[in-house]
């Protein structure tokens, strides 16, 4: 059981050592194949710093997932284990459960799209023509 324990906790930090590179280094290029059908070609450009700081965020959860396999002390490793697979798994939980929008500062309009919230027009022109769009 621990054997398993190791092997899930070091591939969930390696899924999000591949979060971080993807959101911090490739947004514009493997970004668009994961999030393509959720945001429009136009937005990834004028969202690559939101998806910057969900990467570094992404690799605060995979340092402190790495860190738990260098800890000797037994009962400290379980406490820090679960403190981070805690926080994948509410982090993993707001995502399904409809609030991803809101969590990168974009609303959902006809329950499908996602699009930027008037908090974020300032970062490009493109905000604001999708915003007009949906004010008519």
């Amino acid at each position: 059981m621990r054997t398993i324990a190791l092997i899930l906790t070091g591939c969930i930090a390696i899924e999000h050592l591949y979060f971080l590179w993807m959101e911090m280094f490739a947004w514009e290029t493997a970004g668009k194949k994961a999030f393509g059908d959720v945001l429009p070609e136009e937005l990834f450009k004028p969202t690559k710093r939101l998806a910057a700081n969900q990467g570094l965020y992404n690799g605060f959860l995979a340092g402190g997932l790495i860190w738990t396999f260098f800890i000797s002390d037994t009962t400290w490793k379980v406490y820090i284990s679960i403190f981070f697979l805690g926080c994948v798994a509410i982090a993993g939980i707001s995502g399904i459960t409809g609030n991803y929008c809101n969590h990168i500062g974009l609303i959902k309009l006809n329950n499908e799209t996602c699009y930027p919230t008037k908090t974020y027009i300032t970062e490009s022109t493109v905000y604001k023509k999708i915003i007009l769009k949906f004010q008519e």
